[in-house]
């Protein structure tokens, strides 16, 4: 048993390396403005019967001062947990 487990540990080891160099193949670098590119959702909260839900979406935007300078902003937005629905942003600008 404990060698299955070692073989299998080090089958998910080679994978995660492998993995890893081909994904370091692009031929482009990554800037810092690529960052803008990234949203995260989080603070997921579902109404009592389900239907509707409610979320935030964090976003890092320049700074309107200082275009070297970043901020986190949250954006808070709703919709139904069908599978067609469509959320709504209800604060911030879209």
């Amino acid at each position: 048993m404990r060698s299955f487990i070692r073989s299998v540990f080090f089958v998910a080891l080679l994978f995660c390396c492998i993995g890893g160099l081909l994904a370091q193949t692009v031929k482009e670098p990554v800037l810092v403005t690529d960052m803008l590119k990234i949203k995260s959702a989080g603070a997921i909260t579902l109404s009592n019967d389900g239907k509707k839900m409610a979320f935030t979406v964090t976003a890092i935007e320049p700074e309107t001062d200082n275009k070297w300078e970043y901020k986190y902003v949250n954006q808070i937005w709703v919709g139904g947990t069908e599978p067609n629905a469509m959320p709504k942003q209800l604060t911030g600008k879209e």
